[in-house]
């Protein structure tokens, strides 16, 4: 599995983390009754990602060599 999923296991938590979230609202129905709702969680949620990989990048090992 190491080949296919490249990067530290946090990033593809955090990941998984932040699909599941914007996931649920979704089945919600939030992007149909309350979009701009859905839309700035959308980018709150995006932002602590790309937020949280930039931070974490330095710290830890992008690829296993």
């Amino acid at each position: 599995m190491k080949n296919i999923f490249k990067g530290p296991r946090t990033f593809w938590l955090a990941l998984f983390i932040s699909s599941l979230i914007i996931f649920s609202l979704g089945l919600k129905h939030l992007h149909v009754s309350y979009f701009n709702l859905f839309i700035i969680i959308v980018f709150i949620v995006s932002a602590l990602l790309l937020f949280f990989i930039l931070k974490s990048k330095n710290k830890t090992k992008i690829y296993d060599e």
